[in-house]
């Protein structure tokens, strides 16, 4: 009888065991597809189905430690659910509450169905409780964007554990065209001047958003790309008009200016505006840090074209500071010209 009872109860152990296995090693093959959909940002819905079919329980927790009840939470909203994903994120307590993953969700679900109160309470509470994670951050500022909260956007700027480029951009994206009082446009000016300096173009166009205007920025970008397709196509006069174009919308543009320049010495076209235009472009780069030796390379060219002879110091002093900066035609110029 001891014996049955023993082999019973080993019997049972194996089949427990068994269970657990078999539902882990499903999750496990199924959560290949889900951390890439997550972390791509792209949901499948034949990932979904597959997904509905699983255990939350065995394991309850990914490989990456992400809670499955929230993920699959995430799936039920993006599909459409989103009373379903509400249902399962306030069903008991998170299994990783530590990542504030509820939250973070919660918020997105309510930012998306307008109610803005909760979203920004839930992305609130994310953010202040795991200010580091980049996602709670730009969640956080949507939300305080929608409301026009310029303070609270600043605060939580300046909360930001790690101020690297992506607070930034989230900071910018999330303050440009907003209504702030006096005390607010000192510091966003400040971040905007600081930003200026990042070597990111992202953050450039945040940037140009906050000086000129969305719709501007976006309609000298447009134009700058028609000015570079004509360039190639050799069409320098329909080139240099859609550069100019961009300039007037965009002051900032730096290669504008210079392509124009170059231009107008292909087309042996140079007017004093042409001087007065390059002494803009350096002054920019300077503005920047962003000298290459090659504005002065062509203003040296603008000022040989117009009086070789009446302007070689200045061109001579010119084509010195290109050499200087590394800029390789200049040497060339210099033993040609200046020796």
């Amino acid at each position: 009888m001891k014996i049955k009872i023993t082999f019973y109860f080993f019997l049972i152990l194996l089949f427990v065991g068994a269970y657990i296995n078999f539902n882990v090693f499903n999750s496990y093959i199924a959560q290949r597809k889900i951390l890439s959909n997550f972390n791509s940002n792209k949901y499948e819905e034949i990932v979904f189905e597959k997904f509905k079919r699983i255990n939350l329980n065995f394991p309850n927790l990914n490989v990456t430690a992400m809670p499955m009840k929230e993920l699959l939470a995430r799936y039920y909203h993006i599909f459409g659910d989103s009373q379903k994903a509400l249902s399962l994120l306030n069903n008991g307590k998170s299994a990783n509450p530590n990542w504030h993953l509820n939250e973070y969700f919660k918020s997105i679900i309510f930012y998306d169905l307008k109610v803005k109160d909760s979203a920004t309470h839930f992305a609130r509470e994310a953010f202040y409780k795991l200010p580091g994670n980049i996602a709670h951050y730009e969640m956080y500022m949507k939300t305080l964007r929608r409301n026009n909260n310029v303070n609270e956007l600043i605060k939580a700027f300046k909360y930001a554990r790690k101020k690297r480029p992506f607070h930034y951009k989230a900071f910018l994206a999330n303050t440009y065209g907003l209504d702030y009082d006096f005390q607010s446009k000192i510091f966003i000016d400040s971040i905007v001047k600081i930003s200026r300096y990042f070597n990111d173009d992202e953050i450039q166009n945040l940037v140009d958003f906050h000086l000129y205007g969305k719709e501007n920025s976006l309609e000298a970008f447009k134009n700058l790309k028609i000015a570079d397709n004509y360039f190639k196509e050799k069409n320098h006069v329909e080139s240099i008009k859609y550069y100019q174009k961009a300039i007037n919308l965009n002051p900032d543009i730096l290669s504008a200016y210079e392509n124009i320049l170059v231009q107008k010495l292909i087309i042996k076209n140079v007017t004093q505006q042409d001087v007065d235009l390059s002494n803009k472009l350096i002054e920019l780069r300077e503005k920047y840090n962003s000298l290459t030796g090659k504005e002065y390379f062509v203003k040296a060219n603008l000022l040989f074209e117009l009086d070789k002879v009446v302007n070689k110091k200045s061109i001579c002093d010119l084509i010195q500071l290109s050499v200087n900066l590394g800029y390789k035609p200049s040497l060339k110029f210099k033993i040609e010209f200046c020796n």
